[in-house]
């Protein structure tokens, strides 16, 4: 009985003899063998007949790919190390056409999920705002709460961007203190002085003392300034996402 499958697309590169396909590459029927995973090895004997992908084929035992819009290719080389061969090829295809068996692709997705897990635990031991070091992470968190009391408060554009620079100018000028951020799981939900004015229907800094107000208003104003020009770019973007 024969068992070959003869309704593939015929290649160039596909020969016969007799009604059996002739191995164009030993090295790859041999990397085959070698393969653990059940998709490599039917991949690997594919090529070494000639069959070939959308974006890979092989001819004079050179393996190319196609993908990324410019001809990138392997040479299969008969006095290498087969293992050797065999691990190069597999990150040639990997990388290049983005390859990945079923069981690969399960890890992978896996190995994401416990990425994201750890991240979550790490977030929940910051404890205290003065084990955030980063001004990126400081800024990302303080954006964060502000978002958070958006939602809470039914903010506007305006009223979000004055809140964010608020906080802003009240680190700076240190009327809020590490000691003043209270954090849960990672994030920001109280900071000790910051307060909504239900009358005014807006936030207030209750730590700005007269002295801070009047010796350095105008210093105040042009870093204010400066302030709501940079987080308008930021929040526009998270806004519109």
């Amino acid at each position: 009985m024969n068992c070959i499958n003869m309704n593939f697309k015929k290649t160039p590169f596909l020969k016969f003899k007799m009604n059996k396909i002739t191995i164009v590459s030993d090295i790859l029927k041999t990397c085959s063998d070698l393969a653990k995973d059940d998709y490599w090895k039917l991949l690997f004997l594919s090529l070494s007949e000639g069959k070939y992908t959308k974006y890979v084929f092989i001819t004079d035992n050179i393996v190319y790919s196609y993908n990324k819009k410019k001809k990138i290719s392997y040479m299969i080389q008969s006095d290498k190390d087969i293992h050797l061969t065999l691990n190069e090829l597999y990150t040639f295809l990997s990388y290049n056409e983005n390859i990945y068996s079923s069981y690969e692709n399960e890890k992978k997705k896996k190995l994401i999920e416990e990425e994201k897990k750890n991240k979550k635990e790490k977030e929940k031991h910051i404890m205290k705002w003065s084990s955030v070091k980063k001004k990126s992470e400081k800024e990302m968190l303080i954006i964060s709460y502000v978002l958070d009391q958006k939602t809470q408060y039914d903010l506007n554009w305006n009223d979000t961007r004055d809140l964010l620079n608020l906080i802003s100018t009240g680190f700076l000028y240190k009327t809020q203190v590490s000691n003043d951020v209270v954090m849960k799981d990672g994030k920001i939900k109280y900071i000790s002085g910051i307060e909504y004015n239900q009358d005014l229907k807006k936030f207030e800094n209750l730590y700005i003392d007269q002295r801070i107000k009047n010796t350095t208003k105008e210093k105040h104003q042009l870093f204010s300034n400066g302030w709501k020009r940079y987080y308008d770019m930021i929040l526009k973007n998270i806004l519109q996402k």
